[in-house]
């Protein structure tokens, strides 16, 4: 179980280093036994068939689902995108090497556990802040919390660069560098006269994204002069720094009005746009996480920790409605987890 209260509280934003992942063309299969006589075959752009499985008496859910979603991405990945997630932040690199260590051993036939290395990272994060991840006993924390702590020494996460000319003088000013919210929520966009979204709307994750990049943008662009002309300038680049994920928290008054993305793509002036996959959901009711992991080609696998000894399951009768992943066994989604990748997805 987890969650500090059913409200799961505002974060701040912030932001990662460059990433990039080639999306498979054909999933690469490789021999792996599972102490019997005969080896089992697995995709290694699939889950394994093993997981974490909840403690009843340190309440996991929260680790759990975060552990089962990066370690899936972790573990599917190219090692470009690996040294990419690596060198994100010290919690990433701790983990890179928890990841690395899970895959080989299952590579060559060794099951170990999955909660000896989701127990590594309740022992890091405990020890950073032991109030806000107690180590032992049926606490609720909230999952937003370890992501912070994911993203907590990074200076750039998140953060578009605008620069401005002014076109009669040519004169370019100082970059400006705006970080872009965590929580996808209207009042957090500056007040601009394009692209309003109100709680009324249903919108996507995309759109969010093209909102607040505009609405930010234009904000800027009102608030600059030119020192040599007192001409308003106008924007010369845009740039939004790639990170190996991003992800987006849901409040509860949001969750009617906010569609996933499959793909989001995000535009810069002067650079190719940056990509990003859907590859995981963590869903949040009744004091308990649950999440889906989904494939570089839009399979998904539900996940809860107390459920199958932990072991994800494929929804066979997937739909191309993204409503549908909106809930999870009457939990509604809190947190979007996107995978940086050097293209597009085709579609399915």
């Amino acid at each position: 179980m987890s969650l500090k209260s059913a409200s799961p509280p505002h974060k701040s934003n912030k932001r990662p280093p460059a990433s990039l992942d080639i999306l498979p063309a054909e999933p690469k299969k490789q021999k792996i036994s599972k102490n019997t006589s005969e080896p089992k075959t697995l995709s290694k752009h699939d889950p394994l068939p093993a997981g974490c499985i909840w403690s009843q008496a340190n309440w996991s859910c929260a680790y759990d689902v975060f552990f089962m979603i990066f370690f899936y991405i972790h573990h599917s990945s190219t090692e470009l995108w690996t040294n990419s997630w690596r060198h994100h932040s010290p919690l990433a690199s701790a983990l890179h090497e928890n990841f690395s260590s899970l895959s080989v051993n299952y590579a060559q036939g060794h099951q170990s556990t999955f909660d000896e290395h989701r127990d590594q990272l309740r022992n890091i994060l405990s020890a950073h802040d032991p109030n806000i991840f107690p180590r032992y006993g049926p606490m609720a924390i909230d999952v937003a919390d370890i992501f912070e702590h994911l993203n907590q020494t990074e200076q750039h996460v998140r953060t578009l660069t605008i620069q401005h000319i002014c076109p009669p003088c040519n004169q370019t000013s100082p970059a400006v560098s705006i970080r872009l919210p965590t929580t996808v929520h209207p009042a957090l966009l500056p007040c601009s006269g394009e692209y309003q979204l109100t709680l009324s709307t249903e919108f996507t994750i995309q759109e969010w994204m093209n909102a607040s990049i505009t609405a930010n943008t234009e904000s800027c662009r009102s608030a600059t002069v030119c020192p040599m002309c007192s001409t308003s300038m106008q924007i010369a680049t845009n740039f939004f720094q790639p990170s190996p994920f991003v992800h987006f928290e849901i409040p509860p008054e949001m969750r009617n009005s906010v569609l996933p993305s499959r793909i989001l793509t995000i535009s810069n002036t002067d650079v190719a746009s940056h990509h990003y996959l859907l590859r995981g959901i963590i869903y949040h009711g009744q004091l308990h996480f649950t999440a889906r992991l989904v494939t570089t080609n839009n399979i998904t696998w539900t996940y809860d920790g107390q459920l199958n000894r932990g072991i994800p399951v494929q929804e066979l009768n997937p739909s191309d409605d993204v409503r549908q992943l909106t809930t999870l066994q009457n939990r509604q989604a809190y947190i979007y987890v996107y995978q940086h990748v050097l293209q597009p997805a085709l579609p399915v």
